[in-house]
C-alpha cells in the first residue's frame, strides 16, 4: 500500500472524496477509479443500493485509516487479486454504523453496528456490508504480528465489544480532529491506536497473553536479522547474545519457520532473488553471494535450486527476457 509523506511538523494530510453532485449512474465507477485509496486494487465491489460514498483517509506511521459512509455492497477478494497486488496488511474495520455478514477464509463473521473485525488481506474473503459508516484501519503483517499476535487468529474474529468502544471513540475524536494535527506526532497516534487494538482482542480472548508476547520477542528479533542479514557474524549464537535470549526462546519463537537458522537463509535467498529479478543490477553472482552472507555461489546455487527450481543464472535471464518483452 502506498504511504504519505507526513514526517514533519506540517499537518498530518487529508485525502477526501465524494460523489456529492455526481450523476448517478457515473458515481460508483467514480469511486473505484479515483487515486489512492482506491478500493478497486482490492475489492471487486457490487452496489446493492444506488451507490453514494463520502470518505477521508490519512496516514498514522504505518497505519492507514479510512473513514467512509457508503451505501450497502457486496466485497470479493479471491486469490487472482492476491496474487495481483501483494498487499500484506490486515484491516480492522470499525463498524460505527451498519453490519457486515461475511467469510474470511472459511471462517464466517457477523459485525454487528458498533463491532470490530479483523480480515487478512493476504487471504481470500468476502462480505456484504450494509448501507454504514466505518473506518478501515489497515496495519502491515508484520506490525500486527507484534502487537496483537498471530494473524490466522485474528482473521474473521470480533473485537469484545468492551474493547470496539474503547476502540471507537478514540478513532473518531481523531478523524473528528485530524486536519489540526502535526505529521510528527503520527508515531505516537498510531502506537495509542494499536494498543487500544490489542486490549480489544485480549478482552475477547482471541489472542493469548504469551502469545502477544512472543510475537513481540520475535518482531524485535526479526528487526536485528533484516539489520544484519548480509553480515557474516549474524549467527545463531551471536543473535542470542545481543537479544539475551537462549536457543530454545529463540528456537520456540521461530518454530513455524523451522527455526531462526531456516528463517535466516530464507531471507537471504529472498535478497538474492530480489536483486536477480532486477535487470539493473549486473553485479556476479559471486559478488551477490557474497554480499548477502553465502560462503560461494556454488552453495547459493544448491540453496537456490532447492528453493526456487531454477539457478541463480536462470533466474536472472529469466528477469532480463521478461522486461524486455
Amino acid at each position: 500500500m502506498a504511504l504519505l509523506d507526513n514526517s514533519d511538523d506540517r499537518l498530518i494530510p487529508v485525502i477526501r472524496f465524494s460523489t456529492d453532485g455526481m450523476r448517478q449512474s457515473d458515481a460508483h465507477e467514480a469511486w473505484l477509479q479515483r487515486d489512492w485509496p482506491s478500493a478497486n486494487i482490492l475489492f471487486d465491489t457490487t452496489p446493492l443500493v444506488p451507490f453514494r460514498t463520502t470518505s477521508e483517509a490519512f496516514q498514522l506511521g504505518s497505519l492507514l485509516i479510512m473513514h467512509a459512509k457508503m451505501g450497502s455492497q457486496r466485497w470479493a477478494r479471491d486469490e487472482k487479486r492476491i496474487r495481483r497486488d501483494d498487499i500484506d496488511h490486515v484491516t480492522f474495520s470499525v463498524r460505527v454504523s451498519g453490519g457486515a455478514r461475511g467469510e474470511a477464509n472459511g471462517r464466517s463473521f457477523h459485525a454487528a453496528t458498533g463491532s470490530i473485525v479483523a480480515v487478512d488481506l493476504a487471504r481470500p474473503n468476502s462480505h456484504d456490508s450494509d448501507s454504514s459508516r466505518t473506518i478501515q484501519i489497515a496495519v502491515p503483517r508484520a506490525i500486527t504480528e507484534a502487537r496483537l499476535g498471530r494473524v490466522e487468529h485474528l482473521n474473521g474474529a470480533i473485537a469484545s465489544s468492551f474493547g470496539a468502544g474503547l476502540v471507537r471513540s478514540h478513532i473518531l475524536q481523531l478523524c473528528s480532529r485530524i486536519g489540526a494535527i502535526p505529521g510528527n506526532q503520527q508515531d505516537r497516534l498510531a502506537d495509542t491506536v494499536l494498543d487500544l487494538l490489542a486490549v480489544a482482542y485480549a478482552d475477547s480472548g482471541v489472542i493469548a497473553p504469551r502469545e502477544r508476547g512472543d510475537a513481540a520477542l520475535q518482531y524485535k528479533a526479526r528487526q536485528q536479522i533484516e539489520s544484519r542479514l548480509g553480515s557474516p557474524s549474524l549467527t545463531v549464537a551471536a543473535l542470542c547474545k545481543q537479544m539475551g535470549f537462549s536457543r530454545s526462546t529463540l528456537y520456540r519463537l521461530f518454530h513455524d519457520e523451522g527455526g531462526v537458522q531456516t528463517f535466516i537463509r530464507q531471507r537471504r535467498l529472498e535478497a538474492v532473488r530480489s536483486e536477480l529479478s532486477d535487470p539493473a543490477i549486473r553485479a556476479p553472482i559471486t559478488e551477490i553471494a557474497e554480499r548477502w552472507g553465502f560462503c560461494d555461489a556454488a552453495y547459493l546455487g544448491r540453496l537456490f535450486r532447492e528453493s526456487y527450481g531454477m539457478t541463480p543464472g536462470e533466474a536472472r535471464n529469466q528477469a532480463l527476457e521478461a522486461s524486455r518483452s
